[in-house]
């Protein structure tokens, strides 16, 4: 080991560092102030003093050298020996080493020696061994000093390479004690800060310098912790564990100076994902310069000052490996820092990223399952009637996208000629001619009406369905565009013994898709678009002569099958009017060609009824019922459930329906509503959300307000169309019979126990597939089995003590049976549709339930994910929630879902 001149021995840190200074090269970058602070905290705390000095002896030497430059006039010659002498001096104190090893070269006989311009130029001490050796080999080659004086001078020379040989562990250790050394120097003071001028910081700086400190700091943490952050094979986790607790060590009191960080948690939460480069840190804040919104870095980025209380930085120690280093801070220190690495981080996040997507597209399809089941059961036994019905035949009209408001209201020709008072005695057949007389008529004189409430979608596909169907849209027919039936369904098209269907070409195929005796026109697409574009009331005048036409060739001489099949009893004429549909949106609905178009459908409907009339020689069989299936807004758009679009007309009349009954209005309702139907709560509900709507009629329907009036549910048209002709009820049908409707006799009741029975004969089919599905789990709806057995023996008993006899002593007794029927009926259908509704939604609650703890659960891993930042990984969440207790409980639930026969998707 070298001596110094005291005598004492001199580390080999002092040794080494003489030797870097020694043959560094002349020329430095240029330094400013960043650069200084990192060079000075960068020094060992055993050289700091020494460092300390040389900076303050360079510092006088540059305040000479202004001095020089200021008076170089006057200095003169005097002044230029001056400047010699001091860089005589400088050389002299910077290589003391080398000084030494002169003397050790006169002492063997060596005079007028130098060091070679080799050795000079070297700025590495820890590669001269072989260029030294080589030099004293040479200049020792002539002299005569004894060899042991030579050996020695090479055994001073050997000490510079320090060749002796050590273990791996060894080195390692005293590689991190003395980087331990290194790392444990303390910050600058304040007063080394001011003289520095780090303190003098403005509100911007160049990028570029924020770039440079950067790069001192980048060679500051290698020379720190070098040894660790650069290792790349892979260890195991136990060695893993080892040296992040080993370099979490040596960066505990790491300087941040110049380090790039990105802030994670804040006080303030703007600042929240803020990146930049630390320029100074101070007890209570760090600041930084964020880079410029501009791509060139050398213009100017802005200073922010970051509070460190309740704060959390991150910190890129190496890019090539992605390690960070979290900087928490409390109150106004830094609490404690800790390494992780954003591979697999970010790897947790971006799992849990995908773990959430998956999970709401499985909310999603779960949508599905709860709604989307289809209320189609097949193999339900129908329910026959025991009488004959009032009518052979029944002709239904439906008017598309027809208004009631408008409908009802030029019946009563209130819009266009007549300002009528509704306090006003005019006689009803005092009013001048409207624009449907023969309806008007109808309702007035020989028929019922009401108005039928639909449900959404209010399209006309869905709303044929519930017209003839009894139900309303299987969800499925959305993967459809709600153009097709996704499931074959019983109308009363297939109950009928023969079909004829007139109309559009997207409806009357529909209809008569599943039923074999179904005989259906439609025009072309290029038809419709040519009568549409002339006049649309021209699609109505096409369907009318349809039916014309059917009746011309259905005689006897020219077609004997059609003529057999017009006269057989169970018969059903569909005429779909279309017009309406296109006018509205076409012009609006209170267009004045919307309106007309209205007043065509009455007149075609009027000769509609003289045609078949005549055609059946006025036998009195023929029943007649114009509905609508949806409305419209103004514009003529429809599909949603505005008043405007799910309120339509319905007008029933001919044999077996009773006529129109005249009440006393008392009170501040014009209309005397009659509900005396299950379907009663639905009416009221709508009503009740609809009171505007009902206080325009009352105001301009003003020659209907004498009359009863019979609202019903789309889905109740059905059953009132099977009821006429004595059809069976559709099988899927979920409406309920308008009883009203029909004349009051024993045909009636029989019919409305005919209801009943069709619906709890769907409930109990619903009830059989899923007790076959869950067997000895199944939970049944108990009313079914125990009060409806009853209901059904009670209205049998009441309806065979109705008699055909019309004499007064039997008609008080058949009146008070028909109520007794009607109302036990009521609340059979009540119990049956109450039971459908069950078992349609049997596993609602468990697929509720199991979304709601699925979101609470995804909530609960998110919040922990967001705690633990950049330590979350998947494998970690599962190691600490999975134990035996769970395993036990996903299990069980796994085996009941299989007892019960779910689907695959309520496994997920």
């Amino acid at each position: 080991m070298a001596t110094s001149s005291g005598g004492k021995k001199r580390p080999r840190a002092d040794l080494l560092s003489s030797l870097d200074a020694a043959f560094a090269p002349a020329t430095q970058p240029a330094a400013n102030k960043y650069t200084t602070q990192a060079a000075a905290q960068a020094v060992p705390k055993g050289n700091k003093q020494q460092a300390y000095q040389h900076l303050k002896r360079k510092r006088k030497g540059g305040k000479n050298g202004k001095q020089q430059d200021k008076n170089g006039k006057e200095g003169g010659k005097g002044g230029n020996n001056k400047i010699n002498r001091d860089e005589t001096k400088k050389e002299a104190t910077v290589d003391p080493l080398y000084e030494k090893l002169g003397a050790d070269l006169l002492s063997v006989g060596i005079k007028n020696c130098s060091l070679h311009p080799q050795v000079k130029s070297l700025t590495n001490p820890r590669t001269l061994y072989k260029t030294l050796n080589n030099y004293l080999e040479e200049v020792t080659k002539s002299t005569r000093a004894a060899n042991s004086a030579v050996n020695s001078l090479k055994t001073k020379v050997l000490t510079l390479d320090n060749p002796v040989k050590m273990t791996v562990a060894v080195a390692a250790e005293k590689a991190i004690a003395t980087t331990s050394r290194a790392q444990t120097a303390k910050l600058l003071s304040g007063r080394r800060r001011r003289e520095l001028g780090l303190h003098l910081l403005s509100g911007s700086m160049k990028y570029n310098d924020a770039e440079q400190l950067n790069e001192i700091w980048t060679r500051y943490i290698r020379q720190v912790a070098g040894s660790e952050i650069n290792v790349v094979e892979s260890v195991n986790k136990e060695a893993q564990r080892t040296r992040n607790t080993r370099l979490q060590a040596k960066l505990k009191y790491m300087d941040l100076s110049g380090c790039p960080i990105e802030v994670v948690q804040s006080q303030n939460p703007c600042n929240v994902g803020l990146r930049g480069i630390v320029v100074a840190e101070t007890q209570q804040t760090i600041q930084i310069c964020c880079p410029p919104s501009s791509s060139d870095n050398a213009s100017d980025g802005s200073i922010c000052t970051l509070v460190k209380a309740d704060s959390r930085f991150k910190a890129q120690l190496n890019p090539t490996r992605s390690l960070l280093l979290e900087v928490r801070c409390t109150a106004s220190h830094i609490t404690s820092r800790t390494l992780c690495s954003t591979t697999m981080a970010g790897g947790g996040v971006v799992r849990l990223l995908l773990l959430g997507a998956a999970f709401h597209a499985l909310c999603i399809l779960s949508i599905f399952d709860i709604y989307f089941q289809s209320p189609v059961e097949s193999s339900i036994p129908s329910a026959n009637y025991t009488s004959n019905p009032p009518a052979k035949r029944v002709i239904v009209f439906t008017v598309d996208g027809c208004r009631v408001d408008k409908l009802y209201k030029v019946t009563s020709a209130f819009p266009d000629r007549l300002n009528l008072n509704p306090a006003s005695k005019m006689a009803l057949d005092d009013l001048p001619n409207s624009r449907t007389p023969f309806l008007g008529d109808v309702m007035r004189r020989r028929g019922s009406w009401g108005v039928s409430h639909n449900h959404v979608p209010t399209e006309s596909r869905p709303c044929h369905v519930a017209l003839t169907a009894g139900m309303y849209e299987d969800p499925h027919a959305v993967t459809k565009n709600w153009k097709q039936h996704p499931v074959p369904f019983d109308s009363v098209f297939n109950q009928s013994n023969n079909a004829f269907i007139f109309g559009n070409r997207d409806v009357a195929p529909m209809l008569a898709r599943h039923a074999p005796q179904a005989h259906e026109e439609h025009y072309s697409a290029r038809e419709e678009n040519e009568m549409a574009r002339e006049d649309p009331s021209l699609l109505d005048v096409w369907s009318f002569r349809k039916i014309k036409a059917l009746f011309a060739k259905g005689t006897e001489k020219r077609d004997s099958e059609l003529y057999a099949q017009l006269n057989q009893d169970k018969l059903v004429i569909y005429c779909h009017f279309l017009g309406t549909d296109l006018s509205g949106p076409k012009f609006g609905a209170h267009s004045r060609e919307y309106l007309e178009n209205i007043a065509v459908v009455d007149e075609l409907v009027e000769k509609t009824e003289k045609l078949v009339e005549k055609y059946f020689g006025y036998d009195g069989r023929s029943a007649y019922v114009l509905n609508s299936d949806h409305g419209m807004d103004h514009r003529g758009d429809h599909g949603d459930e505005d008043p405007a679009k799910t309120r339509t007309a319905i007008v029933a009349w001919g044999a077996g329906v009773q006529g129109p009954i005249a009440v006393n209005i008392t009170g501040d309702r014009m209309f005397h509503i009659d509900l005396p139907t299950q379907s009663r709560a639905e009416v009221q509900m709508r009503l009740g959300a609809q009171q505007h709507e009902e206080q325009v009629a009352e105001r301009e329907w003003v020659a209907l307000t004498g009359l009863k009036r019979k609202d019903v549910m789309q889905a109740d048209v059905a059953p009132l169309i099977s009821a006429l002709v004595g059809l069976p009820y559709p099988r899927n049908s979920g409406g309920v019979l308008p009883f009203t409707y029909l004349t009051k006799n024993k045909y009636r009741a029989n019919a409305v126990r005919a209801n009943a029975q069709q619906l709890y004969q769907h409930a109990l089919r619903k009830e059989e597939v899923k007790r076959a599905r869950r067997g000895w789990l199944f939970v049944p709806y108990e009313p079914l089995r125990s009060r409806a057995l009853d209901l059904a023996e009670q209205i049998d008993k009441a309806l065979n003590d109705i008699s055909d006899d019309e004499s007064e002593d039997h008609k008080t007794r058949d009146e008070e049976a028909h109520q007794l029927v009607e109302m036990l009926s009521q609340e059979m259908i009540d119990i049956s549709r109450n039971a459908i509704v069950y078992y349609q939604r049997y596993d609602w609650l468990f697929l509720f339930g199991a979304i709601v703890l699925g979101y609470v659960g995804l909530a609960l891993v998110l919040a922990v994910a967001y705690i633990n930042l950049l330590e979350f990984r998947l494998r970690w969440l599962l190691t600490h929630t999975v134990d035996v207790r769970t395993a036990v409980v996903v299990a069980v639930m796994i085996w009941w879902r299989f007892l019960a026969d779910s689907p695959v998707s309520y496994y997920l």
